[in-house]
């Protein structure tokens, strides 16, 4: 071949190499091939045309399957991105990995989400790169916000250059980059250009290349920024520290040692402002370091050709002019770089609606707004107001310049009137399509038998018009902002009451959940309804601020709260006024924490708060160790002036010590006076003329009433006793039980009057008593005596009592022991608390339906019990529904006495919520010579004897069965407080299991209070332990003496045994860590196999009595039993699985094959256990992976449960 041939042939070769070299990638003309790059993320793709964007995108690659090819805009543009999802990774790409994207243009795009969210590409990895890629617009997120990338890490050589952006970068909480968010890794940042702005709201790193860097070498080099502001936290001249993340040019922080930034030859605009997040104020850039910052060289400069060549940038890159900014060699001058952000503008819109569009330029020029027709929307500066039914156009728009177009961008609305009358339940849904609203109550509403849902934000007007809303419910303890309305901000509630409601939630629970404006709620009142919460409980506002008012209102609700902040106006105060307000019905609390007649904490003082002129006359139960009858200002400042309380107020059944009208007590007010409109007028200046009233000849028998309330008013008797009565108990003939703390729910007197068992007890009415005895003061037996609530019979009929109006007193003979032999008699322990009972006979409860146990309700436990070798037996107590805690077959124990006796086959399950739960709550008491098989579940401080022990001693006892609970667990107590245990000669045969976190014990979970003393001597553990979650320890005997760095008890550890074969499953504390405080004594236990544990030899050897007390089990079950105290062989021998009834329906799934069951769907903690159909557990496993399988020893119907990151399942599975 000739020279001339061999060139043609070179050519021709060359022409199919490049021809090939084309065809090979995927040409993409519009939006639906775009769009299907997501089918087929490892293909090549190059754009052919400018394509805009219609509908909202889907990024094209995820963190489990990036995008891997190759992706070439060949210059063109993608216009109109719009991303909102609340979740990461998203951009134009969501992630990539070892790919290329190159050569386009992405404008106006408006992205938000969660984490690692850039316009580009929400995270580069694995050695990947963008070069010549050009954004505008906006990006928004709270971690990883980056104008091009959210971020680049996970993989080393990933690389951004030759890169433009103008984007508007806005971080809520941390790491906003102009270029890059975050940077992991061996990656490099070059030669980029940020115009735009960047902003991080909280703790986060702040920069116009790249915020922050965390692990690895970050190569920053040859950038240029001209930001126009770039703003989050700031060091003024100070060198960083590793962590902190501040706001430069260049680079906003470094994580650690480990983290470089090879930050050099990086310009800034000397025009480029650098604000703090917190003051607002421009910070003074001449002492910022040049690594950090970059080098603050002249904006006039940066507007010429010559920096950029210094810097070598590669002129077929970049277009370079005298009097502007450079730009990609693919834009032409002026270009779409500006992007108008506005708030969302709803999709229903409604005559009398307000909007701010807040709009928002992306180079903060001046934005203009205009309305096509004035008759539907007008404009007021950036707010929008509806004034009309209609349609019309409302248009964004900023002037542009030589070198950035401005932004024009209209938005259609469509505007109509809604009839503002609520008539009926189903009328609030206007509320929910028309939260602006301004509406009207025309009719009392009854919300009887409707599924009623919270409101959650409203900022419009209710005018109640005086009329009531009834019967309301809701319920969800999980749930934020709970009440009739969650979040109001709007401009009043007025007129208007709630008769009835039952509300239970989370935290903020009341009418109002929160308010979040200056917002006027007057003359709205709260009758006779129950609301409950876990904090900032109360019956309008469980948090007020936003400088709310609350006026003129009247409550007398019960309010509880699960553990903290309560009060009878607002939960919590954060900035608002409460004025003119009267608060009578009870605050309650599970545990100690503020509760306040008005409002129970000052939640804040960066703003003014304000309590004036109210008056509570409240009930207070279980309280702070504080004296604050009005609230607690918890140290902080803020205006309390002319407030009262009532001299009949009580805490914890206590009078009230009241302070000074303008402290947080209150001054004190006599009956006489609360009950007088002179003194409301003169003392309160509330107004009677127009606001306030007595009722018709009520005066001087009750409160007042707001001015718009009739006759009769719903009314219940406070502090009355519990269901189960008065216990009563004879000696002398003087024991009595006064009941002049009863009153009115509207601070009305009560008459008591006897309607039976004047034999048994009698009433004294001028000493407002009852007597024990007959009408001559004697014995004449026990009984009960009934005795009914009633009112002075000139107001008796403006009131219609609710609730309990009648009560029992039970009067029995002091240190007579009261026979029990049947289940009737042993149901009347709950009357009468305090005596000492004997059986006569097995108790079997299995057939009592809906049984409660006793002392669950704040009543205490302080008789004792001898089973004479009789048992209770058969009793399942359901607390699931409860969220409480000290709940039990005995809720409270205090120097109580239970000997001689069984208590098996027993279920007491406090589902996910119930704390402190046992066979007893908690308390002190003492044990002999009792036998313990059941089964207990709850949430915290869970034990098969007790829920907290505070003084129990127990000798010679045993428990079998099975204790689940979330935390701290234990086979005998959950927990043991500031009096401790003692165990003597017991043995637990007891499978604990923590299904979220904490100590797990096979006989104490953990040792939880200072300065106690736990002795445990020649005891004997054998059964197993497990804890999953995070915080995880088990032990045989204790699980942690303290969660904490030093010991809480002095433990004394003697003569104890355990089974070799007993598993546990997590880390062991005690008594490794923890051993003892001072005075302790802790002796190794000795370990054995089950086969020598089922011998009487080892319990000898550290002295049990077998000859009297002890005898080795002959059945089935081997291990030791108590003589003289009977549990059925079958009973002992078999697993307590707690199971009753099976639901199915969970994520979880669990097959049976081939005398496999296969579970798939767990979490990252999981427990599985078999039982047969009769309660037996045949098998178990603890694990954390998403499937799990377990054998079953045969074919037959088993239940499988399974607790998986703290949540229960159970299910039913036929082994064939």
């Amino acid at each position: 071949m000739n020279k001339q041939l061999q060139f043609k042939a070179a050519v021709v070769m060359a022409a199919m190499l490049s021809s090939y070299g084309v065809f090979a990638q995927t040409q993409i003309t519009n939006e639906a091939e775009l769009r299907a790059m997501a089918t087929n993320p490892a293909g090549e793709y190059v754009l052919a045309n400018d394509i805009v964007l219609t509908g909202e995108w889907t990024p094209v690659g995820t963190e489990a399957a990036p995008f891997t090819g190759k992706f070439d805009g060949a210059g063109h543009a993608v216009k109109g991105l719009v991303v909102n999802q609340d979740a990461g990774f998203l951009g134009l790409f969501g992630c990539v990995s070892s790919a290329s994207i190159s050569n386009v243009r992405i404008e106006q795009a408006d992205v938000r989400g969660k984490d690692h969210v850039g316009i580009a590409v929400g995270r580069l990895c694995n050695g990947s790169k963008v070069d010549r890629v050009m954004t505008s617009g906006s990006v928004t997120g709270f971690d990883h916000i980056g104008g091009i990338a959210g971020d680049i890490g996970e993989g080393n050589d990933n690389i951004i250059t030759n890169c433009y952006s103008v984007a508007n970068v806005y971080s809520t909480q941390y790491q906003a980059g102009g270029i890059v968010g975050w940077s992991k890794g061996t990656n490099t940042v070059t030669n980029n250009f940020f115009a735009g702005k960047a902003r991080a709201n909280e703790w986060g790193g702040t920069a116009a290349i790249v915020a922050f860097v965390e692990d690895g070498t970050t190569t920053i080099t040859r950038n240029v920024a001209a930001p126009i502001y770039i703003m989050g936290k700031t060091d003024g001249e100070e060198e960083h520290d590793w962590g902190h993340r501040w706001s430069y040019g260049a680079v906003g922080g470094l994580l650690n040692e480990n983290s470089i930034a090879a930050a050099t030859d990086n310009l800034v605009s000397d025009k480029t402002k650098v604000i703090d997040e917190d003051s607002r104020e421009e910070k003074d850039q001449s002492g910022f370091s040049t690594s950090y910052h970059g080098i603050i060289t002249p904006d006039a400069t940066l507007k010429t050709p010559a920096p950029y060549t210094t810097l070598g940038w590669d002129a077929a890159a970049w277009s370079t002019a005298d009097g502007r900014y450079p730009v990609l060699s693919s834009m032409t001058v002026p270009f779409d770089g500006d992007y108008v952000r506005i708030n969302a503008i709803p999709d229903e819109i409604f005559v009398g609606n307000t909007f701010d569009l807040a709009p928002e330029s992306s180079l903060d020029r001046a934005v203009t707004i205009t309305s096509s027709n004035t008759s539907v929307a007008t404009v007021s500066g950036t707010t929008v107001e509806f004034v009309g039914a209609g349609t019309a156009a409302i248009t964004v728009s900023t002037t542009g310049d030589s070198y950035i177009k401005g932004y024009t961008k209209s938005y259609e609305v469509s505007v109509v009137a809604m009839n503002n009358e609520i008539a009926t339940a189903a009328d609030f849904d206007k509320l929910l399509q028309n939260p602006q609203g301004d509406f009207v109550l025309v009719a009392d509403i009854d919300f009887a038998g409707v599924d009623f849902r919270p409101i959650p934000n409203f900022s419009g007007s209710i005018d109640g018009r005086y009329h009531w809303i009834k019967n309301l419910t809701y319920s969800n303890n999980d749930a934020n902002k709970i009440g009739f309305i969650g979040v109001f901000s709007g401009s009043f509630i007025k007129n208007i009451g709630f008769m009835n409601i039952s509300l239970s939630g989370n935290a903020d629970v009341a009418i109002i959940g929160k308010t979040e404006g200056p917002a006027l709620i007057s003359q709205v009142v709260v009758m006779e309804s129950y609301i409950e919460g876990r904090d900032h409980v109360a019956s309008f506002v469980g948090n007020i601020d936003g400088n709310a008012t609350i006026k003129d209102c009247l409550s007398n609700a019960r309010i509880q709260t699960r553990e903290y902040q309560a009060g009878g106006i607002g939960g919590v105060i954060n900035h608002g006024t409460v004025e003119n307000c009267l608060f009578c019905g009870t605050i309650n609390s599970y545990k100690a924490t503020n509760l306040g007649g008005i409002v129970a904490l000052l939640d804040s003082d960066n703003n003014p708060s304000v309590v004036r002129n109210c008056l509570a006359a409240a009930v207070v139960e279980n309280p702070a160790d504080n004296d604050q009858c009005m609230i607690n200002r918890a140290g902080r400042t803020m205006t309390l002036e002319n407030n009262y309380v009532t001299e009949y107020t009580v805490r914890n059944g206590a009078p009230i010590q009241a302070g000074e009208a303008n402290d947080e007590r209150g001054a004190l007010a006599h009956k006489t006076q609360v009950r007088s409109k002179d003194w409301y007028t003169g003392t309160l200046g509330w107004d009677f003329d127009n606001v306030w009233k007595f009722l018709p000849n009520a005066e001087g028998k009750m409160l007042p009433v707001l001015a718009w309330m009739s006759a009769p008013l719903a009314t219940s008797f406070f502090n009355m006793p519990s269901e189960d009565g008065v216990p009563l108990n004879y000696a002398f003939g003087t024991e009595k039980w006064e009941y002049s703390s009863i009153f009115g729910s509207w601070g009305q007197d009560v008459v008591v009057e006897q309607l039976s068992g004047t034999d048994y007890a009698n009433i004294d009415p001028f000493e407002n008593a009852i007597y024990a005895g007959d009408m001559n003061g004697m014995y004449a037996g026990a009984g009960t005596a009934t005795f009914k609530v009633t009112m002075d019979p000139s107001i008796v009929s403006i009131f219609t009592v609710t609730g309990r109006d009648r009560f029992d007193v039970n009067v029995a003979k002091a240190g007579v022991a009261v026979e029990i032999g049947t289940v009737e008699d042993f149901l009347k322990i709950r009357s009468n608390p305090g005596l000492d009972y004997i059986l006569t006979a097995d108790i079997d409860l299995s057939g009592v339906t809906d049984f409660k146990g006793f002392c669950n309700d704040g009543v205490t436990f302080t008789g004792s019990i001898d089973g004479k070798g009789h048992a209770v037996h058969g009793f399942h107590i359901d607390f699931s529904s409860k969220s409480d805690s000290d709940h039990g077959l005995f809720g409270k124990t205090s120097g109580a006495t239970f000997k001689n006796i069984a208590f098996y086959d027993f279920v007491i399950d406090g589902g996910q919520s119930v704390k402190h739960i046992g066979l007893i709550g908690g308390g002190s008491a003492t044990f002999e010579n009792v036998a313990i098989v059941g089964t207990v579940i709850g949430n915290d401080h869970v034990g098969l004897v007790a829920g907290d022990s505070d003084g129990i001693k127990m000798t010679n006892c045993y428990a079998k069965g099975t204790v689940n609970g979330r935390s701290q667990v234990g086979g005998y107590f959950g927990c043991t407080l500031e009096n401790g245990a003692t165990l003597t000669n017991c043995f637990t045969n007891v499978n604990s299991t923590a299904t979220a976190r904490g100590w797990v014990g096979g006989f104490i979970g953990l040792i939880d209070k200072s300065n106690s003393i736990v002795t445990i001597t020649n005891c004997v553990s054998v059964g197993n332990q497990s804890s999953i979650g995070n915080d995880k320890y088990t032990n045989n005997f204790i699980g942690g003496n303290n969660h904490g760095d030093t010991p809480n008890a002095a433990v004394t550890f003697t003569g104890n045994l355990y089974s070799l074969e007993a598993i546990n499953d997590a880390e062991t504390a005690w008594p490794i860590k923890n051993e003892t405080a001072e005075g302790g004594n802790v002796e190794p236990a000795t370990g054995l196999h089950n086969t020598e544990l089922c011998t009487q030899a080892p319990y000898a050897d550290i002295t049990w009595d077998f000859a009297e007390v002890w005898a080795m089990g002959t059945g089935a079950y081997k291990y030791p039993v108590l003589k003289g105290v009977n549990v059925p062989d079958e009973i002992l021998a078999a697993e307590q699985s707690g199971i009753d009834e099976v639901e199915t329906g969970s994520e979880v799934s669990v097959t049976a094959a081939g005398g496999i069951v296969t579970v798939c769907g767990l979490g990252s903690q999981s427990a599985v256990n078999v039982y047969t159909a009769a309660g037996v557990m045949v098998n178990a496993i603890s694990t954390t992976a998403s499937e799990a399988s377990i054998e079953v020893p045969a074919a037959g119907l088993y239940i499988i449960t399974v607790v998986t990151d703290g949540k229960a399942n159970a299910f039913k599975v036929l082994c064939k």
